[in-house]
């Protein structure tokens, strides 16, 4: 089993973190992915609109790399006051001082707090369990998807309970090699398996298929023809468990996709209800940047050129006070706020009006 400081460690999820380890790993109670294509199939071509975004010098830099690309980000339209866009300049999930104004295809849009977060292919992802008490029939939604999600789950483990030619080449491995872990973890994974622990099956298979992947044999020893059939059940083993997730993680997108389709109207409810903050929430993509504005008393004009050089659209930044910020979001709105018509399902929020 993962000792508490192992388990901590192996809970931190970020955008480097594959689609697989966000629903394997404890992280998420209720995991929820979240992608554009999945969205229109089931609400149709999402519109490309506006949303404004609060960065810093680095993430700047970085726009140029995910610019129209399938890479979620997360954005916001409306703040409860203009006055709160000073604030907000201070940054919410990274240090501020740069805002820059968006156009792109908003995938969700929330008035409240959406706690998402990012994986390494751009899907967006959500621990539905945090939206408890939202919905509209007494969570049917959360406790329908908790029911699939656990078989789901279980069906995972009974893949690999039944897979008995991958157990033995693991035995194999651990006996030749008994200083690897990884190799070890076979019998700590029927333990688990058996008992339908997922909250351990899911972290340990990961830690599994990382450890297989960092292995490697000496050139002396895979050129010994005697290591011949243990070379081959490494190989053998290393590819089963990517197939594995990848089998497994499709089977979990369209899981996900099946709930989404069968809960649409609750869906909608899940993001307009809730808390409301100082701002609403968006998840955009498919973006690009249309203006930035920065804040001078913060960063040097040459390193704001230099960090936006590489943007598709060349915006010339706007080097403004720190008391500007609420003009800034007040032009804003008067300018790009009337576009603002198509957002989360095709419906405008009532909220904006």
């Amino acid at each position: 089993m993962l000792s508490f400081k192992k388990y901590i460690k192996e809970s931190f999820l970020d955008d480097k973190s594959k689609p697989y380890e966000f629903w394997m790993r404890p992280s998420y109670r209720l995991p929820f992915p979240s992608s554009k294509p999945m969205v229109e199939r089931i609400v149709g071509e999402l519109k490309r609109t506006r949303a404004l975004h609060v960065t810093n010098l680095d993430g700047l830099e970085n726009f140029s790399k995910i610019e129209n690309t399938a890479k979620q980000i997360s954005v916001f339209t409306a703040l409860r006051a203009k006055e709160e866009a000073q604030r907000m300049a201070g940054g919410v999930a990274t240090s501020g001082g740069i805002m820059v104004d968006l156009e792109g295809q908003v995938v969700v849009l929330s008035t409240s707090d959406v706690w998402s977060s990012s994986d390494a292919d751009g899907n967006r992802w959500f621990d539905l369990i945090k939206f408890d008490g939202r919905t509209q029939e007494g969570d049917s939604l959360l406790r329908d998807y908790h029911d699939k999600l656990t078989k789901f789950r279980n069906g995972v483990m009974d893949d690999y309970a039944s897979d008995i030619g991958f157990d033995q080449r693991l035995e194999c491995l651990a006996e030749a090699f008994p200083q690897n872990s990884n190799f070890a973890l076979h019998q700590d994974l029927n333990e688990v398996a058996a008992s339908e622990d997922f909250a351990n099956f899911g972290p340990l298979f990961v830690q599994l298929h990382q450890g297989l992947r960092k292995w490697s044999f000496s050139y002396m020893y895979a050129s010994d023809p005697a290591n011949a059939e243990i070379i081959e059940n490494f190989e053998r083993l290393k590819k089963d468990t990517g197939q594995y997730l990848y089998a497994w993680t499709k089977d979990f997108f369209d899981l996900a996709e099946e709930i989404f389709k069968d809960w649409k109207g609750e869906f909608i409810t899940l993001f307009v209800e809730g808390d409301q903050k100082m701002y609403n929430e968006g998840i955009m993509t498919r973006f690009t940047i249309k203006r930035i504005w920065y804040d001078f008393d913060w960063f040097d004009k040459d390193d704001i050129d230099e960090a936006a050089k590489n943007l598709k659209e060349r915006p010339i930044p706007t080097a403004i006070r720190s008391n500007e910020w609420p003009k800034i979001y007040d032009k804003w709105l008067s300018t790009v706020g009337k576009n603002r018509d198509q957002y989360y399902l095709g419906k405008a929020q009532e909220w904006y009006d």
